[in-house]
C-alpha cells in the first residue's frame, strides 16, 4: 500500500506547469555545459597550437644548429669528407708519418 500511495503522490505532482519549469532548468543547464565543453575546447586548440609553434621552433633550431655544427667540422676538418688523418689507430696502417699521428690510440 505504501508503494501505491508514494506512487500517486509522485504522480499528482506531475503536470505541465512542473514539466515546463523542469525543461526550462534541463535546457538552462544543458546551455551551461555546452559552454564549458566550447571554453574546454577552446582552450584545447590554443595549447595544440601553441605546442605546435614550439615544435616547428625547434626544429628550425635543429635545423640551423645542425648546419652551423656542419660548417664548424668543416672549418675544422677541411671540406674533405674523409679526414687524412685517423682520428684513433688502426691496426691496418701503422706506417704513418710523423704528421699522422693518431689523436687516440690502443
Amino acid at each position: 500500500m505504501k508503494v501505491k500511495s508514494t506512487t500517486l503522490g509522485i504522480l499528482s505532482k506531475i503536470n505541465i506547469k512542473n514539466l515546463d519549469r523542469g525543461m526550462a532548468q534541463f535546457d538552462k543547464c544543458m546551455s551551461v555545459f555546452n559552454k564549458a565543453l566550447n571554453d574546454f575546447g577552446s582552450a584545447m586548440d590554443s595549447m595544440t597550437k601553441e605546442l605546435g609553434s614550439d615544435i616547428e621552433k625547434s626544429r628550425s633550431k635543429e635545423n640551423f644548429e645542425g648546419k652551423k655544427n656542419k660548417e664548424n667540422l668543416k672549418k675544422l676538418l677541411g671540406n674533405s669528407t674523409k679526414s687524412q688523418i685517423p682520428l684513433w689507430s688502426e691496426k691496418k696502417s701503422s706506417k704513418l708519418s710523423k704528421d699522422q699521428i693518431p689523436i687516440w690510440s690502443d
